[in-house]
């Protein structure tokens, strides 16, 4: 099967590759190749997730626009910024809608598939939000932005409350990974939607009757779908064998083979304490798991000098790969 991949880039200038991937032969096929329009730019952002609308469109989030491709000649179609979308990650299409995490917002913004404003479902309340666009907050360490530094809230790195990554739909539920909050979170009640897990969660998926998430530090957990609260198992520790270890994200099952991506760690902090192996030896990647046993079939290298970075990967269709 072939997988599409999308990279982003820790250094240099802020740009993103999407790649094919065939999982059979290892041939990987870099088919775009986008710079952030400088007025768009963030350092070390780029491209998180992306998803099919139909055919002959592929939507991606990066950090405060989106982008709209076409997959039979990968040529970018369209550009749609808003000056409240902060920290773009995943999103996904449902009748006719594209719901997207503004992770910077802490909220599910929702399009129709025309590009139309469709609503918002926000986990904070609008004066929070008017604040947090206004720059009326504080920061701690380097990793945020200062307000009085950079003034446009669609250029800066704010410090949110769910931190929400992944979304999911379970019947007529939306639900999202709240990597501050460790547990999946019902979006509209904005109440917890299972077991608190034992790192931060990241990327998921649903597949025959479960829905499946990583954590960072490279544990697989599963929950039955036949319960409202969601009640999350460990599958696979995937670090604790693997040779390669690294900041774990993006899920995918086919049949058999559950792929999982994971990013070389660029900067050791708080959030990367269960790192166990040196920083320099972490890796970005895709590895290819035996869903019934965990056991490693394959290793698809994506590292990169400029810091390479996976955040999520979905099937690739009946797209045509360049030659």
């Amino acid at each position: 099967m072939k997988l599409i991949i999308p990279i982003s880039f820790f250094r240099g200038k802020p740009r993103s590759e999407i790649w094919i991937l065939d999982t059979e032969s290892q041939h990987k096929t870099k088919v775009y190749r986008e710079e952030t329009p400088t007025d768009y730019a963030v350092e070390g952002k780029g491209i998180t997730g992306i998803a099919w609308i139909n055919a002959r469109k592929l939507v991606a989030c990066n950090f405060n626009h989106l982008l709209f491709i076409n997959p039979q000649n990968w040529q970018r179609q369209a550009i749609l910024f808003r000056e409240d979308f902060n920290d773009l990650h995943q999103l996904a299409i449902k009748d006719n809608k594209i719901f997207i995490v503004n992770t910077g917002l802490d909220s599910i913004d929702v399009l129709s598939t025309a590009l139309a404003w469709h609503t918002r479902i926000s986990l904070v309340d609008g004066e929070h939000i008017k604040q947090r666009i206004q720059g009326a907050y504080q920061t701690q360490g380097d990793y945020y932005t200062c307000p009085n530094t950079v003034p446009k809230f669609y250029l800066r790195k704010v410090p949110n409350t769910h931190h929400l990554n992944h979304i999911c739909f379970i019947e007529k539920r939306i639900l999202s990974t709240s990597f501050s909050q460790q547990c999946l979170i019902e979006i509209e009640s904005g109440n917890p939607a299972s077991n608190i897990l034992s790192n931060k969660p990241h990327d998921g998926i649903v597949h025959n009757g479960f829905l499946w998430v990583t954590t960072v530090n490279g544990e697989i957990h599963r929950a039955a779908l036949n319960t409202k609260h969601l009640e999350f198992e460990t599958v696979f520790s995937l670090f604790e064998y693997a040779p390669h270890h690294g900041w774990c994200r993006g899920l995918y099952i086919q049949r058999d083979a559950l792929f999982v991506g994971i990013t070389a760690i660029h900067q050791t902090n708080s959030r990367t304490q269960w790192l166990t192996q040196a920083e320099h030896c972490t890796k970005t990647g895709v590895y290819r798991l035996d869903l019934q046993t965990g056991v490693i079939h394959d290793w698809y290298d994506f590292s990169d000098e400029d810091g390479s970075r996976i955040f999520s990967m979905i099937p690739a269709n009946c797209v045509e790969t360049p030659s």
